[in-house]
Order: structure tokens, then C-alpha cells, then sequence
């Protein structure tokens, strides 16, 4: 008994057909892999947007702005201190659209540190001028 493989004899052309007909399948197959592939990136770029800072960069965010506002006042001992912050607080959920700064998003986290730099309070003067969040 011979177990040999038997290949079927193709001529040319019967050949040509075959190779056509896997290429077209391989492509027909690499397009759905494609469209997949694009499915996936999508789903994975719509979770990115939505998920928040994990509590390492929520502590950051808030410990970022008592620095900030420590600075601005000279001291967290500040009388204007809680004031102060909470006038930041207000504005940053206000800015960022959130209930909280543990709301921030992961996208957001960088945006949130410099914006947090470049904030400062509305004096008495000014708020007397927009009637904003003053501080005396």
C-alpha cells in the first residue's frame, strides 16, 4: 500500500487560476482583519477617553494645587487659604466639566496640571469688576 501524498497535475493556466483564487481570499480575509483591526481601535480609543485618573494621579492633581496655592499665598496658612483653594476647585470643575478632580480624565491629566499652574485668584478688585470667585 503506498502512502504517498498525490498532488493533482494542473497545467498552466489551471495553475494561474488557483493562485488567483488564494490571493483573493488572502485579500478578501486581510480586509476583514482590516476593518477588525479598525473595530478594535475605535472600541479601545472610545474606553481611553472615558476613563479617569487613577488615585497616584488624582492625589497628584490635588496635591499639585494646594502647592500651587501655597505658593500663591505665601503659606498653607494662609487665612484665605481654604478660600482660596476652594475658588481653584470650583473653576477646575467648572473648566473640566466634572464633579470632582477624581473625575479628571486620563486624557485630561496633563491639561489639568497647567492649567492648575496657570491659575490664579480673582483679587477683590477684580471680582468687584466680573463678579467671579473673588478673593479679598
Amino acid at each position: 500500500m503506498s502512502t504517498a501524498l498525490q498532488v493533482p497535475e494542473w497545467n498552466q493556466e489551471e495553475q494561474i487560476e488557483r493562485l488567483i483564487a488564494i490571493s483573493t481570499n488572502f485579500a478578501h480575509g486581510a480586509g476583514k482583519q482590516d476593518k477588525r483591526i479598525g473595530s478594535l481601535e475605535q472600541r479601545m480609543n472610545s474606553v481611553e477617553s472615558k476613563m479617569t485618573c487613577d488615585s497616584r494621579h488624582q492625589n497628584n492633581i490635588n496635591d499639585f494645587a494646594k502647592r500651587s496655592i501655597s505658593k500663591v499665598l505665601g503659606s498653607a496658612a494662609h487665612p484665605d487659604y481654604r478660600k482660596t483653594i476652594s475658588a481653584l476647585w470650583a473653576d477646575y470643575r467648572r473648566i473640566f466639566g466634572i464633579n470632582s478632580y477624581r473625575d479628571t480624565l486620563v486624557a485630561d491629566y496633563d491639561r489639568a496640571i497647567d492649567w492648575i499652574r496657570l491659575w490664579r485668584p480673582v483679587t477683590k478688585r477684580e471680582g468687584e469688576c466680573n463678579g467671579s470667585n473673588a478673593i479679598d
